[in-house]
């Protein structure tokens, strides 16, 4: 079994396992850590997670930094310290956006917003990472097929609004009744 690329299967493997027929897909955003959370707690956690959180995170801090500076030295482009966030989830602790803060968000994934629903789909294969995720080497690569996709969190679409690209088009903005949103990045912008 090979990695799988979210940028570059994740729409192929949701067109093919996930979508009924006749929806279509708005966005699929590739989301590698829990989202940005703006009045909404992170989901519980035990202490064994919050360890392998901060070694993951240490690890990451250590490969980034080593990308970066390698790849600083062979183009001579600065680091790029400020990487937007993949969603953005907005609202407080009983808001309807807040029921799609759950453990599984710490787990790389897909957002799909369709023209019926609202989803975080996680794949049951191993993912590449966020900086290894749409290289020009991962797209001669067919989609494996043997990755199963299953469905963390999922909203009808009578439950929200879609409100359309917002903040100069980086953003697909899902409105709540109550107030809360979802925000995914525009994965195709």
């Amino acid at each position: 079994m090979h990695e799988l690329d979210l940028r570059t299967h994740g729409r192929e493997l949701v067109e093919r396992q996930w979508l009924l027929p006749g929806e279509r897909i708005i966005v699929a955003a590739p989301s590698w850590r829990l989202p940005r959370l703006h009045g909404i707690s992170k989901p519980r956690t035990d202490f064994s997670d919050h360890v392998r959180e901060t070694s993951a995170n240490v690890r990451r801090f250590v490969r980034i930094v080593v990308e970066e500076a390698f790849f600083a030295k062979s183009t001579g482009n600065a680091m790029r310290i400020f990487i937007k966030p993949d969603v953005v989830i907005t609202g407080h602790d009983d808001a309807e956006a807040a029921e799609a803060v759950i453990n599984y968000l710490r787990l790389s994934g897909l957002w799909v917003l369709t023209d019926r629903r609202l989803a975080y789909l996680v794949p049951d294969g191993q993912v590449k990472s966020r900086r290894r995720s749409g290289l020009p080497d991962n797209a001669d690569l067919p989609a494996p097929e043997d990755v199963a996709l299953s469905t963390a969190a999922e909203f009808d679409a009578d439950r929200y609004r879609y409100a359309g690209l917002q903040s100069a088009g980086q953003y697909h903005l899902v409105e709540f009744p109550d107030g809360s949103t979802i925000e995914l990045v525009d994965a195709e912008g």
